[in-house]
Protein backbone atom coordinates (compact mmCIF):
# COMPACT_ATOMS: atom_id res chain seq x y z
CA UNK A 1 0.00 0.00 0.00
CA UNK A 2 3.47 2.83 0.64
CA UNK A 3 5.22 1.69 -2.45
CA UNK A 4 2.42 2.49 -4.86
CA UNK A 5 2.38 6.31 -3.61
CA UNK A 6 5.93 6.35 -3.27
CA UNK A 7 7.15 4.83 -6.33
CA UNK A 8 5.25 6.90 -8.50
CA UNK A 9 4.13 10.15 -6.89
CA UNK A 10 3.72 11.56 -10.38
CA UNK A 11 0.88 9.68 -11.85
CA UNK A 12 -1.06 9.86 -8.14
CA UNK A 13 -0.16 13.77 -7.91
CA UNK A 14 -0.15 13.44 -4.60
CA UNK A 15 3.75 14.25 -3.87
CA UNK A 16 4.00 11.99 -0.82
CA UNK A 17 6.40 12.24 1.42
CA UNK A 18 7.56 10.72 4.98
CA UNK A 19 6.61 14.13 6.90
CA UNK A 20 3.34 14.24 5.51
CA UNK A 21 2.42 10.62 6.73
CA UNK A 22 1.14 9.02 9.63
CA UNK A 23 0.50 5.55 10.84
CA UNK A 24 -2.95 3.83 12.68
CA UNK A 25 -0.20 1.10 14.60
CA UNK A 26 -1.83 -2.55 14.94
CA UNK A 27 -0.40 -4.75 17.56
CA UNK A 28 0.07 -7.40 15.47
CA UNK A 29 2.77 -5.42 13.30
CA UNK A 30 6.30 -6.38 14.23
CA UNK A 31 8.19 -3.81 11.84
CA UNK A 32 7.37 -0.10 11.24
CA UNK A 33 6.42 1.18 8.04
CA UNK A 34 8.52 3.50 6.04
CA UNK A 35 9.08 6.07 3.18
CA UNK A 36 12.06 6.73 1.84
CA UNK A 37 14.30 4.97 4.61
CA UNK A 38 12.18 7.00 7.05
CA UNK A 39 10.00 5.44 9.68
CA UNK A 40 6.59 6.82 9.72
CA UNK A 41 5.01 8.49 12.95
CA UNK A 42 2.55 5.84 15.01
CA UNK A 43 -0.39 7.45 16.53
CA UNK A 44 -3.79 6.45 17.85
CA UNK A 45 -5.92 8.24 14.88
CA UNK A 46 -6.27 10.50 12.11
CA UNK A 47 -6.69 14.61 12.50
CA UNK A 48 -9.09 14.32 9.25
CA UNK A 49 -11.47 11.63 10.05
CA UNK A 50 -14.50 12.40 11.78
CA UNK A 51 -13.29 14.98 14.05
CA UNK A 52 -12.45 17.38 10.91
CA UNK A 53 -15.08 19.72 11.67
CA UNK A 54 -13.91 20.14 14.95
CA UNK A 55 -10.45 20.80 14.34
CA UNK A 56 -11.44 23.43 11.32
CA UNK A 57 -13.35 24.82 14.00
CA UNK A 58 -10.85 24.74 16.73
CA UNK A 59 -8.09 26.07 14.36
CA UNK A 60 -10.22 29.33 13.01
CA UNK A 61 -11.15 30.04 16.60
CA UNK A 62 -7.87 30.52 17.59
CA UNK A 63 -7.08 32.47 15.02
CA UNK A 64 -10.18 34.75 15.88
CA UNK A 65 -8.98 35.17 19.57
CA UNK A 66 -5.50 35.97 18.22
CA UNK A 67 -6.92 39.01 16.46
CA UNK A 68 -9.47 40.19 18.84
CA UNK A 69 -7.88 43.37 20.47
CA UNK A 70 -6.87 44.11 17.01
CA UNK A 71 -8.93 44.51 14.95
CA UNK A 72 -12.19 42.87 16.25
CA UNK A 73 -12.54 45.12 19.55
CA UNK A 74 -10.66 48.26 18.11
CA UNK A 75 -12.79 51.13 17.59
CA UNK A 76 -10.27 52.88 15.04
CA UNK A 77 -11.12 50.26 12.48
CA UNK A 78 -14.09 50.65 10.48
CA UNK A 79 -16.74 47.33 10.39
CA UNK A 80 -15.88 46.68 6.46
CA UNK A 81 -12.08 46.52 7.04
CA UNK A 82 -13.04 43.78 9.88
CA UNK A 83 -15.23 42.00 7.69
CA UNK A 84 -12.72 41.79 4.59
CA UNK A 85 -9.92 40.56 7.10
CA UNK A 86 -12.56 38.23 8.38
CA UNK A 87 -13.53 37.00 4.93
CA UNK A 88 -10.02 36.67 4.14
CA UNK A 89 -8.58 34.96 7.18
CA UNK A 90 -11.33 33.08 9.24
CA UNK A 91 -13.60 31.98 6.25
CA UNK A 92 -10.31 30.90 4.75
CA UNK A 93 -9.36 28.79 7.84
CA UNK A 94 -12.52 27.02 8.42
CA UNK A 95 -13.11 26.51 4.73
CA UNK A 96 -9.65 24.77 4.05
CA UNK A 97 -10.75 21.53 1.93
CA UNK A 98 -14.20 22.30 2.39
CA UNK A 99 -15.10 21.38 -1.34
CA UNK A 100 -15.56 17.70 -0.25
CA UNK A 101 -17.48 18.09 2.67
CA UNK A 102 -20.69 16.04 2.97
CA UNK A 103 -22.07 17.51 6.14
CA UNK A 104 -25.77 16.75 7.39
CA UNK A 105 -27.59 19.57 8.52
CA UNK A 106 -26.71 19.33 12.16
CA UNK A 107 -23.10 19.71 11.44
CA UNK A 108 -24.23 22.90 9.90
CA UNK A 109 -26.45 24.47 12.35
CA UNK A 110 -25.29 23.05 15.75
CA UNK A 111 -21.78 23.51 14.86
CA UNK A 112 -20.39 25.40 11.38
CA UNK A 113 -23.44 28.37 11.63
CA UNK A 114 -23.26 28.92 15.20
CA UNK A 115 -19.30 29.46 15.30
CA UNK A 116 -19.80 31.70 12.27
CA UNK A 117 -22.70 33.86 13.73
CA UNK A 118 -20.67 33.97 17.19
CA UNK A 119 -17.53 35.76 15.46
CA UNK A 120 -20.25 37.85 13.86
CA UNK A 121 -21.70 39.36 16.97
CA UNK A 122 -18.28 39.75 18.34
CA UNK A 123 -17.40 41.83 15.79
CA UNK A 124 -20.23 43.97 14.67
CA UNK A 125 -21.08 44.66 18.37
CA UNK A 126 -24.10 42.69 18.77
CA UNK A 127 -22.81 40.54 21.64
CA UNK A 128 -23.45 42.99 23.56
CA UNK A 129 -27.05 43.71 23.08
CA UNK A 130 -29.94 42.19 25.36
CA UNK A 131 -31.68 39.61 24.55
CA UNK A 132 -34.69 41.64 24.36
CA UNK A 133 -33.70 43.32 21.91
CA UNK A 134 -34.17 40.36 19.47
CA UNK A 135 -31.72 41.13 16.93
CA UNK A 136 -31.84 37.98 14.56
CA UNK A 137 -29.47 36.31 12.22
CA UNK A 138 -30.73 37.38 9.08
CA UNK A 139 -30.17 41.23 10.23
CA UNK A 140 -26.96 40.38 10.99
CA UNK A 141 -25.49 38.98 7.73
CA UNK A 142 -27.24 41.76 5.78
CA UNK A 143 -25.65 44.50 8.23
CA UNK A 144 -22.21 42.50 7.47
CA UNK A 145 -22.79 41.94 3.99
CA UNK A 146 -21.87 37.86 4.52
CA UNK A 147 -23.48 34.72 2.95
CA UNK A 148 -24.43 32.33 5.21
CA UNK A 149 -22.75 28.95 5.87
CA UNK A 150 -25.09 27.03 3.26
CA UNK A 151 -24.70 29.74 0.91
CA UNK A 152 -20.74 29.20 1.00
CA UNK A 153 -20.41 25.38 0.70
CA UNK A 154 -23.03 25.30 -2.13
CA UNK A 155 -20.39 27.87 -3.68
CA UNK A 156 -17.39 26.30 -3.71
CA UNK A 157 -18.49 22.95 -4.13
CA UNK A 158 -19.91 23.63 -7.34
CA UNK A 159 -17.19 25.86 -8.37
CA UNK A 160 -14.87 22.23 -7.90
CA UNK A 161 -17.51 20.38 -9.24
CA UNK A 162 -17.70 21.98 -12.77
CA UNK A 163 -13.24 22.07 -12.01
CA UNK A 164 -13.36 18.07 -11.58
CA UNK A 165 -16.02 18.04 -14.79
CA UNK A 166 -13.93 20.04 -17.21
CA UNK A 167 -11.00 16.98 -16.56
CA UNK A 168 -9.73 14.74 -18.55
CA UNK A 169 -11.20 11.36 -18.41
CA UNK A 170 -7.92 9.76 -17.29
CA UNK A 171 -7.57 11.58 -14.36
CA UNK A 172 -8.48 9.85 -11.15
CA UNK A 173 -10.47 12.42 -9.36
CA UNK A 174 -13.06 12.62 -12.21
CA UNK A 175 -13.09 8.68 -12.60
CA UNK A 176 -13.91 8.49 -8.58
CA UNK A 177 -17.03 11.34 -9.07
CA UNK A 178 -18.45 9.82 -12.26
CA UNK A 179 -17.44 6.32 -11.73
CA UNK A 180 -20.06 3.46 -10.58
CA UNK A 181 -19.72 -0.01 -9.75
CA UNK A 182 -20.34 -2.53 -12.45
CA UNK A 183 -22.17 -4.84 -10.22
CA UNK A 184 -24.35 -2.64 -8.19
CA UNK A 185 -24.51 -1.57 -4.51
CA UNK A 186 -25.35 -3.18 -1.57
CA UNK A 187 -28.72 -3.56 -0.26
CA UNK A 188 -30.12 -0.57 1.90
CA UNK A 189 -29.43 2.79 1.83
CA UNK A 190 -25.91 4.04 1.13
CA UNK A 191 -24.08 6.69 3.46
CA UNK A 192 -24.40 10.10 1.89
CA UNK A 193 -21.14 10.94 -0.25
CA UNK A 194 -20.09 13.90 -2.80
CA UNK A 195 -22.87 13.01 -5.55
CA UNK A 196 -25.76 12.94 -3.15
CA UNK A 197 -24.59 16.08 -1.88
CA UNK A 198 -23.69 17.38 -5.30
CA UNK A 199 -27.02 16.94 -6.56
CA UNK A 200 -28.95 18.60 -3.56
CA UNK A 201 -26.92 21.77 -4.15
CA UNK A 202 -27.81 21.69 -7.70
CA UNK A 203 -31.68 21.55 -6.92
CA UNK A 204 -31.27 24.39 -4.30
CA UNK A 205 -29.75 26.62 -7.29
CA UNK A 206 -32.64 25.68 -10.13
CA UNK A 207 -29.99 23.93 -11.77
CA UNK A 208 -30.62 21.04 -13.61
CA UNK A 209 -29.02 18.21 -13.00
CA UNK A 210 -29.20 16.27 -16.25
CA UNK A 211 -27.17 18.90 -18.63
CA UNK A 212 -25.11 20.59 -15.84
CA UNK A 213 -22.18 19.37 -16.97
CA UNK A 214 -22.20 21.01 -20.41
CA UNK A 215 -22.70 24.46 -18.68
CA UNK A 216 -19.68 23.39 -16.31
CA UNK A 217 -17.47 23.07 -19.84
CA UNK A 218 -17.18 26.46 -20.10
CA UNK A 219 -15.25 27.91 -16.56
CA UNK A 220 -16.52 31.78 -17.35
CA UNK A 221 -20.05 30.83 -17.96
CA UNK A 222 -20.02 28.38 -14.55
CA UNK A 223 -18.74 30.44 -12.71
CA UNK A 224 -20.97 33.38 -13.98
CA UNK A 225 -24.23 31.06 -12.96
CA UNK A 226 -22.74 29.26 -9.69
CA UNK A 227 -22.60 33.37 -8.39
CA UNK A 228 -26.38 33.89 -9.64
CA UNK A 229 -27.22 30.74 -8.16
CA UNK A 230 -26.19 30.95 -4.79
CA UNK A 231 -27.43 34.57 -4.39
CA UNK A 232 -30.97 33.82 -5.71
CA UNK A 233 -30.48 30.71 -2.79
CA UNK A 234 -28.94 33.03 -0.57
CA UNK A 235 -32.45 35.74 -1.07
CA UNK A 236 -34.64 32.99 -0.55
CA UNK A 237 -32.99 31.59 2.25
CA UNK A 238 -33.62 35.22 3.97
CA UNK A 239 -37.30 35.56 3.00
CA UNK A 240 -37.89 31.73 4.23
CA UNK A 241 -36.46 32.53 7.57
CA UNK A 242 -38.70 35.99 7.89
CA UNK A 243 -41.84 34.03 6.70
CA UNK A 244 -41.17 31.25 9.50
CA UNK A 245 -40.38 33.99 12.52
CA UNK A 246 -43.66 35.73 10.86
CA UNK A 247 -45.40 32.56 11.59
CA UNK A 248 -44.18 32.15 14.83
CA UNK A 249 -45.04 35.67 15.61
CA UNK A 250 -48.62 35.12 14.54
CA UNK A 251 -49.10 32.36 17.02
CA UNK A 252 -47.22 33.68 20.17
CA UNK A 253 -50.05 37.02 19.53
CA UNK A 254 -52.89 34.84 18.86
CA UNK A 255 -52.38 32.01 21.25
CA UNK A 256 -54.65 31.77 25.10
CA UNK A 257 -53.56 34.54 27.63
CA UNK A 258 -51.03 33.31 30.54
CA UNK A 259 -52.60 30.57 33.39
CA UNK A 260 -51.89 31.95 36.72
CA UNK A 261 -49.26 35.05 37.47
CA UNK A 262 -50.35 37.29 35.39
CA UNK A 263 -46.73 39.27 36.47
CA UNK A 264 -44.73 36.75 34.56
CA UNK A 265 -43.36 38.11 31.51
CA UNK A 266 -41.57 35.18 30.48
CA UNK A 267 -43.30 32.31 28.95
CA UNK A 268 -43.05 28.92 27.07
CA UNK A 269 -45.40 27.68 24.32
CA UNK A 270 -46.38 24.25 24.59
CA UNK A 271 -47.27 21.84 21.81
CA UNK A 272 -51.49 22.96 22.47
CA UNK A 273 -50.41 26.72 21.70
CA UNK A 274 -51.03 27.05 25.23
CA UNK A 275 -48.92 29.71 26.78
CA UNK A 276 -47.85 29.10 29.79
CA UNK A 277 -45.47 31.00 32.42
CA UNK A 278 -41.51 30.01 33.15
CA UNK A 279 -41.70 30.86 36.25
CA UNK A 280 -43.21 29.41 39.41
CA UNK A 281 -45.82 31.12 41.39
CA UNK A 282 -44.30 32.99 44.77
CA UNK A 283 -46.02 31.70 47.86
CA UNK A 284 -47.34 34.20 49.87
CA UNK A 285 -47.00 33.73 53.79
CA UNK A 286 -49.58 35.26 56.18
CA UNK A 287 -48.28 36.49 59.19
Amino acid sequence: MLACPSAKPAVLLLGPSASRKQLVHQPIRDRPAAVDGKALKIISSFTYLDIEIEFRIGKASSAFGKLYHRPWNSRDVSLKVKFDEYKSVLLTTLFYVAQSWTLHRKHINQHIDAFHMRCLRIISDKNSVKPSDHIYNNEVLTECNISGIEAILIKIQLRLSGHLSRMSDIRILKQVLFGQFPTGRSVGRSLLCFKDKLKDNLKRCNIPFSYWENKASECRTWHQSCFSSVQNFKQSRLQHRDQLRGSMKACWQNAAPLNGNLNCLYGFVARTNQISPCCPLKKTHIN
